[in-house]
């Protein structure tokens, strides 16, 4: 059985996470497999209108503008074209879970 929470300063893996979620839930884990592989295909179509993860965050397609860079070896200006980016913007409730409240 493979474990389920991965030690300080590592990642979780895919495995570990359906491993997880299969305990805390009673389903098998090719259940679990089937639910993140529909998620992540419902995520991957929506994107670009911008999808919420309820209390972890938005996925979110921003634009960014033709600029013009410097070559940091040459100094030369570089003109980079404008174009589409994905973001990610954390929830309130996840950044106050995540992250220790600020002292005043």
């Amino acid at each position: 059985m493979a474990k389920a929470a991965a030690t300080k300063g590592q990642v979780l893996t895919k495995t570990q996470i359906i491993t997880a979620l299969a305990e805390k839930t009673d389903l098998p884990k090719k259940k679990i497999t089937e639910v993140l592989e529909a998620f992540t295909t419902l995520t991957y179509k929506n994107a670009k209108n911008g999808f919420t993860l309820p209390g972890i965050g938005k996925i979110v397609v921003d634009n960014r503008s033709a600029r013009v860079c410097r070559n940091p070896q040459t100094g030369e200006p570089v003109k980079v074209p404008a174009r589409k980016v994905l973001k990610f913007r954390f929830a309130k409730a996840a950044k106050d879970a995540i992250l220790p409240a600020k002292k005043k």
